[in-house]
């Protein structure tokens, strides 16, 4: 597809446009330089979205999404993630629209990056208590990160108990990993080389 051909149409007719700016325009400019990979240009689109309507949800999920691609770079641009996250959130809780719990994981995962444990639970957990019919892949995703949180914050009974289910349900190695790991903090060597060498099953 001819991307820079769409955009300059679009630019065009959003120019044609004496009165105000269009944010269905602008929306779709965002997307073009997404595609084209400009991405400080699709921000600035989106970023003006905002400006004319704050209630516009999916203009904040796709601004997060593009700052969080950067969150690796810089703390800033993961807070700025987070930012527009929660404006998503509010946005879709106003328009009472369906909130996603890949929303509730991001955000929680993006806390738990910057050091934010008690708010990152939070967001896990509004994540879980969403899911009512869910693939065994998506809890495992909402646990897992949920886990590492309750480790960060001490709270390692509760996340070992996490960690164990995960082990038992799915042979996940990250979660028989970070069991061994809670032993060996405890200054338990040989239970944390057991966890690694004997991994939970489940009973005959």
């Amino acid at each position: 597809p001819d991307f820079a051909a769409a955009l300059r149409q679009i630019q065009e007719v959003n120019k044609s446009n004496k009165e105000e700016e269009d944010e269905d325009c602008l929306l779709m400019v965002g997307h073009l330089h997404v595609k084209m990979h400009n991405m400080e240009l699709a921000l600035q689109a989106l970023r003006r979205v905002t400006e004319l309507n704050p209630n516009r949800a999916e203009a904040w999920l796709m601004q997060a999404v593009l700052e969080q691609s950067k969150y690796r770079q810089t703390t800033a641009s993961a807070e700025e993630a987070i930012r527009c996250y929660d404006k998503a959130l509010l946005a879709l809780k106003f328009n009472k629209q369906h909130i996603p719990f890949e929303l509730h994981n991001n955000v929680g995962a993006l806390r738990f990056r910057v050091g934010d444990y008690a708010h990152a639970l939070e967001a896990l957990n509004a994540g879980l208590e969403q899911l009512t019919s869910s693939s065994l892949e998506e809890t495992v995703t909402l646990v897992y990160n949920q886990s590492r949180v309750l480790e960060a914050l001490g709270r390692f009974d509760e996340a070992e108990e996490n960690y164990r289910q995960l082990a038992l349900r799915c042979n996940h190695m990250d979660a028989q990993m970070r069991l061994a790991q809670i032993q060996f903090d405890r200054g338990d060597f040989k239970s944390a080389v057991q966890e690694v060498i004997s991994p939970p099953t489940h009973p005959d």
